[in-house]
């Protein structure tokens, strides 16, 4: 775990994982208060982040949603929905103005319109004998969502978006981690 300015490391703490506890501890040792965190969005991470600082500005990495939204839709998306919503999250990291982000948003927006039927479908498990012995509940058959990778990636965005963009509210605030990921840390990787 790292906290740190544009400048300078503030603190620092090697954990077997990030979990709520060990992100909590480690505000609590901290000296002042941020005007804003950049982070990953871990879940435990925002949890002692709204704790220890209820007023603070957290702005998510774009880095880690453009990574993340990669690794579920992949760099070539083969449905047409999946390819026109890579295609709007890349825009992501090319938004530097209110103009931009309106844009942006209405097409996220729009996508979202078009293809939200599309995202509710469900897929059934088979239909035989032996499966309905072992799985069935209650009668009812079991399904997933046709769709679990898009799906995916869209829950990120929807979660993401009130802090995605607070870095054009002030212009110190960056918007990826990268001078952590790739600056400090990846000394500590060799």
């Amino acid at each position: 775990m790292l906290a740190k300015t544009k400048k300078k490391v503030i603190s620092f703490s090697f954990v077997k994982s990030e979990t709520y506890a060990s992100w909590k501890a480690f505000f609590e040792q901290l000296k002042g208060h941020p005007t804003a965190i950049v982070c990953d969005g871990q879940k435990g991470m925002l949890k002692a982040i709204k704790e220890s600082f209820p007023r603070v500005i957290i702005q998510r990495c774009h880095f880690h949603i453009l990574q993340r939204n990669r690794m579920l839709l992949t760099q070539n998306p083969e449905t047409t929905p999946a390819i026109e919503f890579n295609e709007i999250i890349k825009k992501l990291s090319r938004i530097k103005n209110r103009d931009q982000l309106k844009i942006f948003l209405e097409e996220y927006l729009t996508w979202k319109n078009n293809y939200d039927e599309y995202l509710k479908e469900k897929t059934y498990f088979p239909f035989d004998t032996e499966y309905i012995y072992k799985n069935f509940t209650k009668g009812r058959r079991k399904w997933f969502y046709t769709h679990k990778k898009l799906r995916g990636a869209v829950y990120q965005i929807k979660t993401a978006l009130p802090n995605l963009f607070c870095y054009l509210n002030n212009k110190n605030i960056p918007t990826t981690t990268n001078h952590v990921e790739g600056g400090i840390n990846s000394e500590l990787s060799g």
